[in-house]
């Protein structure tokens, strides 16, 4: 295969994770916004944010009747009124295929359960779509031509994209619709910008309810979970010459990697976990194809071959690439 089409492979598989994380960014820094005083420089008291929450429909629901769904975002303000949040970078070229997305968005109009009052419902909430700034137009559009698109309760679509400006920032901004609360309204009326350099490290969220490419996990664990194990203090004695066997078990790593570094709600059964154990099985596996690590005796275990490595996420891919490599990335970008 021509390295130029390698090359422009692992770039796309780059591009892909980094839609992972700027995603995420979108759904913590508008949460941030909806939460936040700025006159006391603390969040409201009484409110609730939730990344990827179960909520169960009602019998009439249009789309999806009593059934368990999970909005990317759910925002409570206070007993009377939240806001449920679906973040999508993107959407395929074709309109034809819109539909599904906005039925998902459809299925939210309804009175939902899963709030955090005593009967687990609220009296209003709006429904909001987070996209990227390139598609604010284009969804604007088709919002205003498909006149079949009805949503009882307030709909907005709010567009995010990444500033690179003297503050590293990320711009939110309305594009389309409106907000039940007329301050909040306004507020994205204009563009928002919220600092990422500030706001993110207060929420070290890695994972939610979209299975990231394994690469990306890969490098969370390398990077964030691995050196936490006391086999690390011989590795830093050597300044990092040394491979050092790490032991390590899948259900070890996954509750790190839940507890450390998704939304984490302990004892609530509406919270989705992330990563599932699956996730990191997958990367596991993946690290042992690639001889970074190998199986111990026993089910769920491994001995890592911890080294210094640089660029990891970037190494990953490629070694990844080059081990599956076929006549085009399609099943390596689908299957991740």
């Amino acid at each position: 295969m021509p390295e130029d089409k390698i090359n422009r492979g692992i770039k796309k598989i780059l591009e892909n994770i980094d839609n992972y994380k700027q995603t995420l960014e979108a759904i913590i820094c508008f949460s941030h916004v909806i939460r936040w005083d700025d006159e006391n420089m603390d969040f409201k008291s009484n409110t609730y944010s939730f990344i990827a929450r179960r909520m169960d429909t009602s019998k009439v629901n249009r789309i999806n009747p009593e059934n368990t769904i999970i909005p990317d975002l759910v925002l409570q303000l206070n007993e009377e009124y939240g806001i449920l949040s679906e973040a999508k970078i993107s959407f395929p070229r074709n309109r034809e295929h819109w539909k599904d997305d906005f039925e998902q968005l459809q299925k939210y109009d309804d009175d939902l359960k899963g709030w955090k009052t005593e009967n687990e419902l609220i009296d209003n909430f709006d429904i909001i779509l987070l996209t990227h700034y390139r598609m604010k137009v284009h969804v604007s559009d088709y919002l205003s031509q498909k006149k079949e698109l009805i949503f009882n309760k307030n709909f907005a679509v709010i567009a995010f994209h990444r500033d690179y400006g003297v503050n590293y920032a990320l711009a939110l901004e309305k594009g389309y619709g409106n907000l039940t609360d007329v301050n909040l309204d306004e507020k994205f009326r204009t563009i928002v910008f919220v600092p990422l350099n500030k706001v993110i490290p207060r929420y070290p969220i890695k994972f939610y309810d979209v299975k990231p490419n394994v690469a990306y996990t890969m490098e969370i664990l390398w990077t964030r979970i691995f050196n936490q194990y006391p086999q690390m203090e011989e590795f830093m004695e050597s300044k990092g010459i040394k491979i050092i066997e790490i032991r390590v078990n899948i259900d070890d790593l996954t509750e790190r990697l839940r507890t450390q570094f998704s939304d984490y709600h302990a004892n609530d059964e509406r919270q989705f976990v992330a990563p599932k154990r699956s996730w990191v099985i997958d990367a596991m596996e993946m690290f042992v194809k690639l001889n970074y690590a190998i199986n111990n005796e026993e089910q769920g275990n491994y001995i890592i071959k911890y080294k210094n490595l640089v660029n990891h996420l970037k190494r990953f891919i490629e070694e990844i690439y080059e081990l599956k490599r076929t006549p085009t990335l399609l099943d390596f970008i689908e299957k991740n």
